[in-house]
């Protein structure tokens, strides 16, 4: 059960005007079944309003125990996660890789509810999936199946400085979807929680207060930028993988950031293609959006207002300090 109004203020009115959709504001009524603090409370998370028909749905899908599942904020390293755990979980094979989109290998839970669509196709394709399944989601704690915490499912959680995420998010947003709103407008829709997944913060510390629990991998964006290959040996283990150090090595080149951008298997231009069709937009191989933008670190300075990231080194600061998580908020 939830309890789910629409939001109406001025913030989201001109996110309609810009061609963005309407918005709501859902939260769980019933006991999720994780084991979080119990001074935690579940707050509100804002969605597009073609999810309110299909949350009991998603809440209540059956998931399988040896399913993995890759969550994120949006525009937090979740290809780059898809693409690193798949590669781990099946041998390493870089044939059917490079052969297979990873929106087919790696499927993309609550899409159907993202999206104004009569179609129900994707719980047909995860129950076709082999398993283990390697299964990417958005969603925060309060909206995943249940049944993820009944059968203990292992969960990689990535985190990513906001500011970073933020930009990218702006540009996936403008790429993908008819909203035509200036940055600066976006950026205030998401401080305001007025953006869906939002609030950013809640989710993120929903898993980090889950973290030492043994189905739950936390993991950074940016310490994946800093030692990829230390990273890889950490998921192997959490995922009871083992591999050699040349083979960590082959794989810690196929998941560079270069490598993955010009492979279509890998890039999500085929999930940007087919939007484009649903939206009758004409999609152009040179000039189009492009999925894998730049991948940096800190590459928010360049568009951000310093207005802009002091609001929100202060916002994160002064929410996660006192949980002990110091997630990138400083400039120095």
């Amino acid at each position: 059960m939830f309890r789910i109004e629409d939001i109406q203020n001025p913030i989201v009115d001109n996110f309609q005007r810009n061609g963005g959709s309407g918005l709501i504001s859902i939260l769980p009524l019933d006991n999720i079944p994780v084991d979080i603090p119990n001074s935690w409370k579940y707050k509100p998370t804002c969605m597009p309003v073609e999810y309110k028909s299909r949350a009991e749905a998603f809440a209540n899908f059956k998931v399988r125990k040896d399913d993995i599942w890759i969550v994120t904020y949006p525009k937090c390293g979740t290809t780059w996660t898809q693409e690193m755990t798949w590669m781990l979980m099946n041998d390493l094979n870089f044939d059917e890789a490079k052969s297979v989109d990873i929106t087919q290998r790696s499927i993309y839970f609550e899409l159907e509810g993202m999206i104004p669509t009569d179609e129900w196709k994707h719980f047909d394709l995860l129950n076709e999936q082999k398993s283990p399944r390697v299964i990417k989601s958005h969603l925060p704690i309060s909206l995943l199946p249940r049944d993820i915490w009944r059968k203990k499912c292992k969960i990689i959680y990535v985190a990513r400085d906001f500011k970073d995420a933020i930009i990218s998010f702006y540009h996936h947003f403008t790429g993908m979807t008819p909203y035509k709103g200036s940055i600066e407008e976006f950026i205030e829709g998401i401080l305001t929680d007025n953006m869906i997944y939002c609030s950013y913060w809640n989710h993120v510390l929903e898993f980090w207060l889950i973290r030492e629990q043994p189905n739950i991998l936390f993991l950074t964006f940016e310490d994946m930028k800093k030692d990829l290959k230390t990273i890889l040996e950490v998921t192997s283990k959490f995922l009871k993988k083992e591999y050699t150090e040349k083979q960590i090595c082959s794989l810690v080149e196929h998941l560079s950031f270069d490598n993955m951008k010009k492979h279509s298997t890998c890039n999500n231009q085929g999930l940007v293609k087919a939007l484009y069709a649903v939206s009758n937009y004409e999609y152009n191989e040179k000039t189009s959006f492009q999925f894998m933008r730049k991948g940096q670190v800190g590459g928010y300075k360049k568009e951000m207002s310093s207005s802009f990231i002091d609001r929100i080194n202060l916002k994160t600061k002064e929410l996660f300090e006192p949980y002990g998580l110091n997630l990138y908020y400083g400039d120095s």
